[in-house]
């Protein structure tokens, strides 16, 4: 086995081994799965000269030869491979570049498998069987053209990549890369195409150029992990695949990286924008005032977030976009560099809209729900209105004992529906955005004291005991017939639901917390459930279904929950179990003037001496 076999022999196991090594670590690498590809089409092309070195006849010579005619698309794969490393893939996109790499690389295929017009004729020398120059050179020296400017294409966009790298790591990654591409195609030009073309005939040392092809990344993979990220290459993968739009523009309004998101919001290529100033583009328009004062600002070093600026895509569409800006400066406070990180907001400003829309509809619903339910109630209570007159009338003339229990069931039914009416009238009015309060100074100790009297003969017969604990000095902002309302509402609720045959106790307390005041009505009643404490404030709820109570309709506590809100306040209601009672809290706005209110008659009469220590001075 001569060197040059040998040598064939160990670029194809090597390049088939390292091939599936990088493969099996990141199958779904795009990188990876080319790399592998190109070391398949490497191990078949050098396995066939491995067979043409060890022909020991013409015609097994020959066949071996003919084998190898794949040897255009190692060159393809290897460019390919190239264009995916330097993150120029975006060349292979255009129709032009795909024309002139694949068509020419598949014609010279197949006429060096199908003729003798690019491989020539094999005679045998004192190096072994050699090829000859054909007689017809017209497609050999087009495979040379092409072969040379490929080569010198792979060459340029690597050598070009390398001199961008500032990450010592990534330029030694690189420059192996490199490395490994120049010993090929250098090898192939001096000892393979050029003599041939020339008419020199020699043995071909083309398999010895990628024998140092698979050694370089051999050694770059046990070195570098040639084919592993490192530390750059995540940041810039992480920044290709990000939603947010990121461009990074110089000084001077060039455009110097734009990454994925960025292209596909503007729709366009990445030679249209990269390299490409900002005040030649449309898309990029709304930047280029908004540039030039960040860059003559030397001595700024804030951010910019969230600034909302109109693009325009390829196809002159706005496109509303939330930018935040972060210009990248030197130690002189020279900036160097700023990194624009902008968020479409196409799908939000629709979203927007359409929220808008269904708002406004929504709007219109509940508006015609309440006028619904205030004709609905004005309707009711009319014919209802002569029944709870005339009804108690009939009753007190009746002296059947059955007719006159029809008439007392009769009259608890209408009074419930007048009650059940007014109450979702009333609810209906506090739903709406229309009604006003008339907020004022109010004394909650006294109005606290009016509902107890009011309601005191209740009370009594219930045999509740009702304390009002809290002070004669907190004042809050309320309207005063909502505030009693809300207070007899809460009232009349641990009234309803006490322990029968006990003596009952409802106990009110306040609490001044800071901007508002957190009132609190306990009770020793029946208590609540998590489920009954859930649903509380719903609308027509009763926490004891099982009951037939005609005095309840259901929304009371509702109605508490729309005064409080009104107000600008919450309510809440806790409870330890069934057996434990129950308390509700509620805030109100705490009165600022309500030092003045209670001590005015203080204030006015220490005005008075102060007066009067002043006339009797002079």
């Amino acid at each position: 086995m001569n060197l040059l076999a040998l040598t064939s022999l160990y670029t194809c196991i090597a390049a088939l081994f390292f091939g599936l090594i990088v493969y099996i670590q990141k199958p779904k690498d795009r990188l990876n799965q080319i790399f592998l590809l190109f070391s398949i089409t490497v191990s078949y092309w050098t396995f066939s000269e491995f067979g043409f070195r060890q022909a020991t006849d013409l015609v097994s010579a020959a066949l071996w030869l003919k084998f190898g005619f794949l040897w255009p698309f190692v060159l393809v794969v290897l460019f390919l491979f190239i264009l995916i490393f330097t993150k120029k893939i975006y060349i292979m996109k255009k129709p032009i570049t795909i024309l002139l790499v694949y068509l020419p690389a598949l014609i010279f295929s197949i006429f060096d498998f199908s003729t003798d017009f690019i491989s020539g004729k094999l005679t045998d020398s004192d190096l072994g069987y050699v090829t000859t120059m054909p007689e017809n050179g017209t497609l050999i020296y087009l495979s040379t053209v092409w072969s040379i400017a490929l080569s010198f294409s792979i060459l340029i966009i690597c050598y070009s990549y390398y001199k961008k790298q500032k990450d010592t790591e990534e330029k030694n990654r690189v420059f192996l890369v490199l490395a490994g591409c120049y010993f090929p195609i250098i090898y192939n030009l001096t000892y393979g195409i050029i003599p041939l073309s020339l008419g020199i005939t020699g043995p071909d040392y083309i398999s010895l150029g990628f024998f140092f092809l698979i050694t370089a990344f051999g050694y770059g993979m046990w070195k570098y992990g040639l084919f592993n990220p490192t530390i750059t290459t995540a940041a810039e993968k992480i920044v290709s695949t990000m939603s947010d739009s990121l461009f990074l523009i110089n000084p001077k309004g060039r455009i110097t990286m734009a990454n994925n998101a960025a292209l596909n919001t503007l729709g366009c290529g990445e030679d249209q924008l990269v390299n490409q100033n900002i005040t030649n583009l449309s898309q990029m328009k709304p930047l280029a005032e908004i540039h030039n004062k960040i860059v003559q600002q030397k001595n700024v070093t804030t951010p910019i977030k969230d600034m909302e600026v109109n693009f325009k895509d390829s196809i002159g569409k706005n496109i509303p976009m939330s930018v935040s800006v972060t210009s990248i400066k030197d130690k002189t406070g020279l900036t160097r560099g700023v990194v624009y990180v902008g968020r479409d907001l196409s799908e939000r400003k629709k979203m927007e809209k359409e929220l808008l829309t269904r708002n406004e509809e929504i709007e219109k619903l509940l508006n015609q729900k309440d006028e619904f339910i205030n004709q609905l109630g004005h309707d009711l209570k009319h014919p209802l209105m002569p029944l709870m007159n005339l009804i108690p009338l009939i009753e007190k003339e009746e002296n059947c004992p059955n007719k006159k229990e029809i008439f007392e069931i009769l009259n608890r039914n209408v009074s419930y529906l007048r009650n059940l009416v007014v109450k979702t009238v009333e609810l209906a009015s506090l739903n709406s955005s229309k009604i006003k309060l008339n907020f004022e100074n109010t004394n909650l100790f006294e109005e606290i004291n009016k509902v107890i009297t009011k309601n005191k003969f209740l009370f009594e017969e219930k045999k509740i005991n009702v304390i009002n604990n809290v002070t004669k000095d907190i004042y809050v902002m309320a309207d005063k017939l909502r505030l009693e309302e809300l207070i007899e509402n809460i009232l009349n609720n641990s009234m309803k639901y006490s322990k029968e045959n006990e003596n009952g106790m409802v106990t009110i307390d306040a609490l001044d917390d800071k901007d508002s005041i957190l009132v609190k009505v306990k009770d020793n009643g029946l208590g609540m459930t998590q489920i009954q404490l859930d649903r509380i404030f719903d609308e027509f709820y009763k926490a004891d279904s099982s009951r037939h109570d005609f005095s309840s309709s259901g929304l009371g506590m509702s109605i508490c929950k729309r005064i409080v809100e009104k107000h600008g306040g919450k309510i809440w209601a806790e409870s330890d179990g069934l057996g434990e009672g129950a308390a509700f809290y509620f805030t109100l706005p705490r009165s600022k003037n309500g030092y003045n209110c209670i001590h005015k008659e203080i204030d006015e009469f220490i005005k008075k001496i102060e007066k009067n220590t002043k006339i009797y001075a002079k």
